[in-house]
């Protein structure tokens, strides 16, 4: 992995410094915004005018190692777009960079899901499965059979079968949680939303239902694809009878589906 020098704001021609603790430059003078602040500044952003990052003379030094930064954050931007359905990579290890925007997101992610319930597991011991699951998934990287022992190791009387069912079903609500929450900065229009995995004897009806209902073009944004999985799930529950609390991009357990987004 390339050298990581964030943010490219600090290195750039246009940095001015802080006031009063806002970073500024001549471009925003009053106050760069997140989205050019936190991410690389190589794309336009509103009130930009157009004038994007450029290395400063005085980090010349730096031409290479930023230019390869620069490349690799493209690469990862590109893969977390298009990235191939859970369950094709979920046996690799994965890279921050390439599930999520930035570990910020990551982590608000893990966070907004804390709610997790482990049916079988006491209040505490499913408040350890959390903890556990959250130093694990918040490292450089980490797979599904990392998380699988994470959980048994925290929580013993689980079996592997268990444990890996909660440890799929985790990664991939976090996941889809993390890049819903990266989808929501998208310019409106831009981009259509997609419930993406693979379509073999393994694959729901829940999910199956979600795809016949996606419009050509996409979804127009995350909110509208997570209604439409939620009543596709809530439709087939009622059907069968069953009261089930839907979760929040968890149609069913052991889902192999994430949500992705295709320029239109």
């Amino acid at each position: 992995m390339t050298q990581r020098i964030m943010p490219l704001c600090l290195v750039c021609k246009h940095w001015k410094g802080y006031l009063d603790d806002i970073p500024t430059c001549t471009v925003f003078p009053d106050g760069i915004p997140s989205e050019a602040f936190d991410e690389n500044h190589t794309s336009p952003v509103d009130g930009d005018g157009g004038v994007l990052f450029e290395l400063s003379n005085e980090h010349a030094a730096l031409k290479d190692t930023i230019d390869a930064m620069i490349a690799d954050s493209a690469t990862c931007q590109k893969q977390f777009r298009d990235e191939m359905p859970l369950e094709e990579w979920v046996d690799e290890y994965i890279c921050k960079d390439l599930i999520k925007a930035d570990l910020h997101l990551f982590v608000q992610a893990l966070l907004s899901i804390k709610h997790w319930v482990f049916a079988s597991l006491t209040p505490l011991q499913r408040e350890n499965l959390y903890t556990a699951l959250v130093d694990r998934m918040t490292a450089d990287k980490w797979s599904l059979k990392d998380l699988t022992k994470t959980i048994q190791e925290a929580e013993p009387s689980l079996d592997n079968s268990q444990a890996e069912a909660i440890a799929r079903s985790e990664s991939t609500l976090i996941v889809n949680k993390s890049r819903e929450m990266q989808f929501e900065r998208d310019p409106p229009g831009k981009y259509g939303y997609y419930w993406s995995g693979p379509n073999d004897h393994r694959t729901t009806e829940i999910c199956s239902s979600i795809k016949a209902r996606t419009p050509a073009a996409g979804f127009d944004s995350p909110e509208d694809l997570s209604r439409v999985v939620k009543e596709e799930a809530q439709k087939y529950y009622d059907s069968k009878g069953h009261k089930t609390q839907i979760r929040e991009w968890l149609p069913h357990p052991n889902c192999r589906h994430t949500i992705i987004s295709r320029r239109r």
